[in-house]
């Protein structure tokens, strides 16, 4: 579990192919705090495990399924991926809850600065637009945002100054795909409506 403020912004150093698998060596000495083999590592909002690291870096392992349905698959050597420790209890939740576990990939439409905020949008397909809502929470590569606008087929997001200069967004340019994760509650909320004919009736009988 994740809260989508992220610790790190570092290059990858190595990709190596395992079968239908791939390792990424990252470079970072933030994550090293009481880390453990076969602990989390969100990586561009992936749920991903540790399998070796050191002083300067942490090497993480992601299966087929992950390579195909996120933009892990793509990933390049140099590349910068957002990183952040799985979440402790005792922390202040300061993002949202993020599960580390991607719905799909979008990519940027259109990309605009208003003064010092800086606003892009992104396409949704018609599946998920459902699960956004503006105001509401999203993960974006990891970050966690606030949805500005909801348009019929996009949604933008606000960024300030400071949340361009800890990650990779002020680099992103029209076409480049990110990783998303609609909020777990949204999801939950739809789930359970979507096999449930709401009405004044069925609203009456839940005591409502």
């Amino acid at each position: 579990m994740f809260t989508g403020i992220i610790a790190d912004n570092s290059p990858i150093m190595k990709i190596t192919p395992k079968g239908g698998k791939r390792e990424f060596v990252i470079k970072t000495n933030l994550m090293q705090d009481s880390l453990k083999i076969g602990d989390s590592i969100a990586c561009n909002g992936i749920c991903l495990t540790v399998i070796q690291f050191n002083s300067e870096s942490i090497t993480l392992e992601a299966m087929n399924e992950t390579l195909f349905k996120s933009t892990a698959g793509n990933w390049k050597i140099k590349q910068n991926i957002h990183l952040e420790r799985a979440m402790l209890l005792s922390d202040r939740l300061d993002g949202h809850i993020v599960q580390g576990h991607i719905d799909c990939t979008s990519r940027l439409i259109h990309k605009r600065l208003i003064k010092d905020t800086s606003y892009l949008e992104f396409y949704l397909e018609e599946q998920y637009r459902n699960l956004v809502v503006a105001q509401g929470s999203i993960a974006i590569d990891g970050v966690s945002l606030t949805v500005s606008d909801k348009k019929s087929e996009s949604f933008e997001v606000s960024l300030i100054s400071h949340t361009l200069a800890k990650t990779h967004f002020g680099s992103l340019v029209v076409g480049d795909y990110v990783n998303l994760e609609f909020d777990i509650i949204g999801k939950y909320v739809v789930n359970m409506f979507s096999k449930t004919k709401m009405n004044e009736q069925w609203l009456k009988e839940k005591g409502f």
